[in-house]
């Protein structure tokens, strides 16, 4: 039976408050579908809870910050700081582990 395969080009971030007394506010997942058309998910992605955190802070869903929980089902514990500034402007933060390294000769 063939694999299912997902379109080029598809990415998907949903993201769901947590119940209360939980260690973070919102729970987030990244997915994306790689060259082989395979749906993959990202464990931690500062971009993708940067968009996230501006459509809450803007719709009022959060306010002024949270930590966000993100790659707990793909074995990553990652940790996303989340705030909003006085002036509005929004800050991403979190503990970052290198796990490669490139160099590019011009």
């Amino acid at each position: 039976m063939e694999q299912p395969r997902a379109p080029l080009g598809l990415n998907s971030g949903p993201v769901g408050p947590c119940p209360a007394g939980s260690d973070v506010g919102f729970e987030v997942r990244g997915f994306f579908a790689d060259p082989a058309w395979r749906l993959l998910e990202d464990p931690v992605t500062g971009s993708l809870n940067a968009a996230i955190a501006q459509t809450l802070f803007g719709q009022g869903l959060a306010t002024g910050a949270y930590l966000a929980g993100q790659g707990q089902k793909v074995g990553a514990d990652g940790r996303v700081h989340c705030r909003r500034a006085d002036d509005g402007a929004v800050w991403i933060g979190g503990r970052v582990a290198s796990i490669a390294e490139q160099a590019v000769l011009v």
